[in-house]
């Protein structure tokens, strides 16, 4: 079973609330929502609630929506951030994107909110497929490299378009050259390889 969304709301208005819930169910089945109206509480649920999206008004009477953002870029950068306010403005709104913003819905506009809902998390989620990926592609190589150093083997490529040239930490090893120090080319390498082989 596919685990839950978990959206963050940043609102205090009771009837935008329900509004905002509406439309997150039309994007979304299932999904929990936690609502916080400060500072406090809003780093809380970064921390516990560990939330897949952030939904922020932009102004409330004790927060406000860039300030979360601020926080969040801090604690939870991978997180998506949409506004979802009605006096944000158009040009505010564009210059928030720039700054790292995921996305805007106008209160009086929600019902683009569950396409943008719904490309926010993708978007999150195909990031944090590839950032596993790239963790686990340098753990793949460390773990080569190991076992080169173990088994007293190198590897090496050349590339025959450019005849650019990649070894390993050990062939230098092998070798006894200092990294630093030498730039291995093709012919380099041949010069290290005994002529009957």
């Amino acid at each position: 079973m596919k685990t839950k969304n978990r959206i963050l709301m940043v609102e205090h208005d009771p009837s935008d609330i329900d509004l905002i819930q509406r439309e997150l169910h039309n994007a979304i089945s299932n999904y929990e929502t936690l609502v916080v109206e400060t500072e406090a509480a809003f780093t809380e649920a970064l921390h516990n609630f560990n939330p897949n999206l952030i939904l922020s008004d932009y102004a409330l009477p004790q927060f406000a929506g860039p300030a979360a953002f601020e926080i969040k870029e801090k604690l939870a950068p991978q997180t998506p951030f949409i506004f979802v306010s009605g006096t944000i403005g158009e040009e505010n709104s564009i210059e928030l994107i720039k700054n790292g913003v995921t996305d805007y819905a106008l209160k009086d506009k929600l019902y683009t909110l569950p396409v943008k809902i719904k490309r926010a998390l993708r978007e999150a989620e195909i990031k944090v497929q590839k950032i596993k990926t790239e963790e686990e592609l340098i753990k793949s190589e460390q773990r080569l490299a190991r076992a080169q150093e173990v088994a007293h083997l190198g590897s090496w490529e050349t590339n025959l378009t450019d005849m650019s040239v990649y070894w390993s930490d050990e062939i230098y090893r092998i070798f006894e050259i200092d990294p630093h120090n030498f730039k291995p080319t093709h012919q380099k390498f041949l010069n290290f390889v005994h002529p009957d082989d």
